[in-house]
Order: C-alpha cells, then structure tokens, then sequence
C-alpha cells in the first residue's frame, strides 16, 4: 500500500477514497474517466467516491468547455475537518459530563432494587439449589432450617444435591425440630448447628443467608422458592438471624 494511502486511511479516508484523491492531487483539474483509469477503478465507482469526498470538503467539481471536471482541494482541508471533528467530539464530552450525575443516578436506583427469582414445585427449589451452588461464595453461609415433613419431602428429591451443599458450604445452622422428626442423614462436619424450640416460632421451610443473597424455601402445601438478591435485606435477614443464632442451644446430632 501507498504510503501516502496508509496516512489517509489513518485520517479516516476508505482506501477507495483515499486512491482516487491522491490521483486527482497528481493529475490536477480532471474528468472523471481519467481519475478513475489513475486509481485503477470503474467509471461510476469513481462518480461515487467524488460524492463522498466533496461531503468531506476535499473535491469540488466545475463545468469546463461542457464537461464536468473535479477539483481537489488543498490537504489543508484534512486538518480543517479533524479540528472540527476534536470540536464535536469536545461538545459531546461535555455534554456527557452534564448528564452524566443523571445517568449515574439511575444506574444506582437499579443496582440496589432486589432481584428477584421464583423457582416453583419440589422441581424447582431443586434448581434453585443449583442456582445457589454456582454463585454460593467461600464465606460463611447462615441457614435457618426447620425440620418437618415437608422438608423431608424436599431431602428425598434432592438427596444428592443437599449432600454436596452440605459439603462443600461451611456455616451455621439454626434448627427448628417438629416433634417426632429425625434430622435427615447429612454431613456437618463444617457447620456449626444451633436449635430453638419448635412450639416458639413453628414455621415450615428453610432462609439461606450468604453474599448479597437471600434465598427463602417453602417445603408445604404450595412448595416454591425464592432466591433475592439485594444486600439491604441481606443485611436484616443477617441481624434476625444472629438474634435467632443466640437465643438458642447448642445441638449436637449423631450426624455431625
């Protein structure tokens, strides 16, 4: 390629623009067919070309003895048409920055509204189980769990998938026990396990606390799950849950 192509491909000019602009510098005032047999291309590729560098400001055209002849026009004109482009683009830089406070405060209004996820029926909170595996951090993870039927409905569906949670997560564990259940086979070696009396606060289905994450299990009736993310209500789910974790007993289960 033509040295002189390159810097004009660098200024923004197609490699067809710049080839028949530089053969109209060298041949001076010219018909289009001469330009075009210069650059090396057809008759009506060059008549398109002249359009788009007379836009640039780089070739004007003129009648002479009947004919159209094209003209080029200094290179002083390249840097003419850089400096008014640095202008607009400074326009355009300004004017980001005036509404940019504006941009920036939507942005935020959205990054902290809580997202939300409804996973519904046992095969769902299956997947939302999943869901929390993926994104699950390595850092202590809260669960208040009670142990009930529907629980032990949720434990056979998804015996491999709770195990591998068990495993892998390390936390505490706050137990509420229906009367006459046992506590489903699982390895705690990691979590620390807490109980409170089942009569006190019976509910039916389990709250994971970790990251910006709350995720909330309902095991009866209508079984769904609900996976929030929002660290405001990770931060109170965080504070009930430390008020639960110190109002109850150390428990101490032939699985652990």
């Amino acid at each position: 390629m033509h040295e002189s192509v390159r810097h004009l491909l660098e200024l923004g000019l197609s490699e067809k623009e710049a080839g028949v602009y530089l053969a109209l510098l060298e041949l001076g005032p010219s018909g289009v067919q001469a330009v075009a047999e210069k650059a090396g291309i057809n008759r009506s590729t060059a008549y398109a070309l002249f359009q788009t560098l007379k836009q640039r400001g780089l070739v004007s055209e003129a009648e002479q003895e009947s004919r159209t002849v094209f003209i080029p026009e200094s290179p002083h004109r390249l840097h003419e048409q850089l400096e008014k482009e640095l202008q607009e683009i400074e326009k355009r830089r300004q004017k980001l920055g005036e509404v940019m406070p504006d941009f920036m405060a939507l942005f935020h209004a959205i990054e902290h509204k809580p997202r939300v996820r409804y996973f519904e029926g046992m095969k769902g909170i299956s997947a939302a189980r999943s869901v929390l595996m993926e994104n699950s951090p390595d850092e202590e993870y809260l669960s208040f769990t009670c142990i009930d039927e529907g629980l032990y409905e949720v434990a056979q569906i998804e015996e491999r998938e709770r195990q591998r949670m068990a495993r892998r997560l390390h936390g505490r564990l706050i137990l509420a026990i229906k009367p006459g259940m046992q506590i489903p086979s699982t390895d705690f070696t990691s979590w620390k396990i807490r109980q409170i009396p089942f009569e006190r606060s019976p509910f039916s289905g389990e709250l994971d606390i970790f990251g910006n994450t709350v995720a909330a299990f309902i095991t009866k009736d209508e079984p769904m799950g609900l996976i929030l993310e929002s660290h405001m209500l990770v931060a109170l789910f965080r504070s009930l849950f430390e008020a639960a974790w110190m109002s109850g007993e150390d428990f101490k289960s032939q699985n652990k």
